[in-house]
């Protein structure tokens, strides 16, 4: 089984590190069995996606990110994206969706946007 991605575990978040450079439809079924099974191992957290090694995703992936995003926010919870490679995002502005996910630059954003939102200085995009 490929080795998809990296969890790091903190307190207040977890950071999944994206290892596969490309997710398209032919990998999406696998990546999805796989990070469902160890999404539910995990603490109930916010996560940062790392998207830096990431140079090729396609809408199936963008679909991943939507149901991500949504079994996050149902459960209080924040998906932000960091790294996000520029096809990609154009992709994520094509639908109109950087107006709905999270997206930071970095993981320092990342944190302080979380760290906002759990001090309700900011609310969560829908």
């Amino acid at each position: 089984m490929i080795d998809f991605f990296k969890i790091i575990q903190n307190d207040n978040y977890n950071i999944i590190l994206i290892l596969e450079k490309e997710l398209n439809v032919y990998n999406i079924l696998e990546f999805n069995k796989k990070f469902d099974a160890d999404l539910k191992k995990l603490k109930n957290n916010n996560i940062i996606l790392d998207l830096k090694n990431v140079t090729y995703a396609d809408s199936s992936f963008l679909a991943k990110i939507i149901d991500i995003h949504k079994k996050m926010y149902n459960n209080g919870k924040t998906l932000v994206l960091i790294n996000i490679n520029k096809d990609f995002y154009s992709i994520i502005e094509l639908a109109m969706l950087n107006k709905i996910l999270n997206i930071e630059n970095n993981i320092e954003s990342a944190e302080n946007f979380i760290d906002s939102i759990e001090a309700g200085s900011l609310n969560q995009v829908k």
